[in-house]
């Protein structure tokens, strides 16, 4: 893991115990992503229910969509007159349209249970397994992509409760698609037309809330100042 620049770690060293909770709080936002070293700098412990009601939340939408219409908003690329590929955008894509309406209940049921019980992605896949018989690995595949909507969803709407105004895309970091290495490092707004991991089917891409450290810390300063 990254040394915290020595200025940081300098400042860390003064803060009040209320200031650092505080900070932690705000770290805190960013686990769902998979980002826990704020956790392990500051020696915190890890909750990983915090941002369930959230991620809760996106699923009764999710689920309305799936249900009614057979699909789900996804990240599609736009494309040039020459078929090139100029941006990505959200999209509502039928993808589940060929199922019947029970089946399509199944697999909300399985990414709701999912995301409340802290199930693994293979233990939740067997919920829906016979919904993909024919399709070897589909069902893992499709739990995997899908769940992730909603604990992406999740994390933005948290990020945006707590006053973050921008969020950072970010990949995992090796075997990256060349799609998602182009956004590698982009920042984008709350606008709800824009791109969003998962870009593809098991897409392992997350999001980092866009913070000022230095920033938090001097309002802080200003705040006690008062």
């Amino acid at each position: 893991m990254p040394e915290l620049p020595e200025t940081i770690s300098i400042t860390l060293d003064e803060l009040l115990q209320e200031e650092i909770k505080t900070l932690i709080a705000l770290a805190s936002e960013e686990h769902i992503a998979g980002d826990i070293g704020a956790f392990l700098q500051l020696k915190a412990s890890v909750k990983f229910d915090q941002v369930h009601k959230e991620a809760l939340e996106y699923v009764k939408e999710y689920r309305s969509d799936l249900v009614k219409r057979g699909g789900s908003t996804c990240t599609v690329p736009i494309l040039s007159d020459t078929g090139t590929i100029t941006g990505y955008k959200q999209q509502f894509i039928p993808w589940m349209k060929e199922f019947h309406e029970g089946q399509r209940q199944q697999l909300a049921d399985a990414i709701q249970s999912m995301i409340k019980e802290g199930k693994s992605v293979k233990h939740a896949a067997k919920d829906v397994e016979d919904i993909f018989d024919k399709y070897k690995g589909h069902a893992e595949s499709t739990i995997q992509t899908e769940s992730r909507k909603a604990n992406i969803a999740g994390a933005l709407n948290r990020y945006k409760k707590v006053g973050v105004q921008k969020w950072e895309w970010s990949t995992a970091g090796s075997d990256v698609c060349p799609y998602c290495a182009t956004l590698e490092g982009q920042q984008f707004d709350y606008d709800s037309n824009q791109p969003r991991p998962p870009l593809h089917s098991r897409c392992r891409c997350r999001i980092l809330a866009v913070v000022d450290l230095e920033a938090e810390i001097a309002a802080m300063e200003a705040e006690m100042g008062e």
